[in-house]
C-alpha cells in the first residue's frame, strides 16, 4: 500500500486552467503503481481528472483526495492493470469512457450522481460496485456494456436506459 500522507514536491502532472483558477489534471507523467492525487497542484485546487491516466499501464491502485468533483472522460481509460481507486465523497460524476478497457475490480461511490456512457465499457474485471448516494443515480447508456460486474448494491433505485447492461 501507499502511504496518504505522501508528500508530492513537484508531482508530475500537466493540467488545464479553468477560468475561476481551478485546475483539470491532464496528463500523469509518473510511473508509480500507487498513485495519490492531490486536491490541490501548484497551489491550485483540483476539481476534475480529464484523460490523466489514458492507457496507462503502470498504475494499479489510485487514492483521490477530498475536494476532487470529476472523474471525466476517459481519465483511466485502458489502465489494464488498474484494480482500485478509492474515490471520495466530493466526486459527483464519472464520465464518458472513465474506467473503459480497465482493470478496475471494485467501485465504492457515496455521492456520485451521474454515470455517462460507456463509463466501465468492457471492464472484464469489474465485480463489485456500491453506490451510497441517497439521490437517484443517473446510468447513462452502456454504462457498464460487457462489464464482469456480479454484485451491485444500490442505496435507491437508479434510471437507466436498456442498454446500460448489455452484455453483462
Amino acid at each position: 500500500d501507499f502511504v496518504l500522507n505522501y508528500d508530492f514536491g513537484k508531482a508530475p502532472y500537466n493540467y488545464e486552467q479553468n477560468d475561476d483558477g481551478t485546475i483539470i489534471l491532464t496528463e500523469y507523467l509518473g510511473d508509480k503503481k500507487y498513485v495519490l492525487i492531490p486536491s490541490v497542484f501548484d497551489e491550485k485546487q483540483v476539481v476534475s481528472l480529464e484523460r490523466t491516466f489514458f492507457e496507462n499501464s503502470n498504475v494499479e491502485k489510485v487514492y483521490i483526495q477530498p475536494g476532487v468533483k470529476v472523474i471525466d472522460s476517459a481519465s483511466f481509460y485502458g489502465c489494464e492493470n488498474l484494480k482500485t481507486v478509492y474515490i471520495p465523497k466530493t466526486v459527483t460524476r464519472l464520465g464518458e469512457n472513465a474506467f473503459a478497457y480497465s482493470g478496475i475490480q471494485r467501485i465504492n461511490i457515496s455521492q456520485v450522481t451521474e454515470i455517462d456512457m460507456f463509463c466501465f465499457y468492457e471492464c472484464k474485471e469489474l465485480y463489485f460496485f456500491v453506490s451510497e448516494t441517497k439521490e437517484i443515480l443517473q446510468l447513462r447508456g452502456s454504462s457498464f456494456f460487457n462489464s464482469g460486474l456480479t454484485y451491485m448494491f444500490l442505496e435507491k433505485n437508479p434510471q437507466y436506459t436498456f442498454t446500460t447492461f448489455s452484455q453483462t
